[in-house]
């Protein structure tokens, strides 16, 4: 594996080498990343350990994540059928062309018997009706469905957390509502609308 490293604007090679070795050989900061390596999902698939967040570049999104990735999906290990609800979702993101956008990350678990979607007011709604359509697939799990409004310096309104750790607050979403928010090409002011109820 080779990986290129930019040190006061010069470009060196260096391979193979972990992060932490990379930051204190060169004094570069870097995040450690993990990419699947069961090669079970399409290539631009990230999955990582832990995300990295930094400010975006001006004129860009507000808050990149790991592999300047503009949206996260953390993931509740105690979440009904975690593994397969990932799968669809991440399907579903290639098949709408935006899955090299999100990068994925686990965290838990806090066993649950229902599915609760914290969805960012910044997430494209692509995005969150590809975990919607996931969802929806998890017979008998009921699904609600949050809008986060406030960012908390973390990337927050740009994130969607699947069971997060703040008990649900909402009702489950009907089968109505749901195939309502998953009509293609519903706008952002539709789609959030309805998430909210309105």
């Amino acid at each position: 594996m080779r990986r290129k490293v930019k040190q006061n604007g010069l470009s060196r090679r260096v391979v193979g080498l972990p992060c932490a070795a990379l930051s204190a050989l060169l004094g570069v900061g870097c995040a450690e990343q993990r990419a699947n390596t069961a090669s079970e999902f399409p290539a631009p698939f990230l999955e990582v350990q832990e995300l990295a967040i930094r400010r975006g570049p001006q004129g860009g999104c507000p808050i990149v994540f790991n592999d300047k990735r503009c949206y996260a999906i953390s993931i509740n290990r105690g979440t009904p059928s975690a593994e397969k609800l990932r799968a669809g979702t991440v399907e579903d993101l290639a098949a709408r062309h935006v899955l090299e956008q999100v990068v994925f990350e686990w965290f838990g678990p806090t066993e649950s018997d229902a599915v609760q979607l914290d969805i960012g007011r910044d997430v494209p709604v692509a995005v969150a009706q590809s975990l919607l359509t996931a969802s929806s697939r998890l017979r008998g799990v009921p699904v609600s469905v949050e809008v986060t409004t406030r960012d908390g310096g973390v990337g927050d309104t740009q994130r969607v957390y699947v069971n997060s750790l703040v008990a649900a607050r909402k009702k489950p979403i009907s089968e109505l509502k749901m195939r309502a928010l998953l009509v293609p090409g519903i706008s952002e002011e539709e789609f959030y609308g309805g998430c909210r109820g309105e």
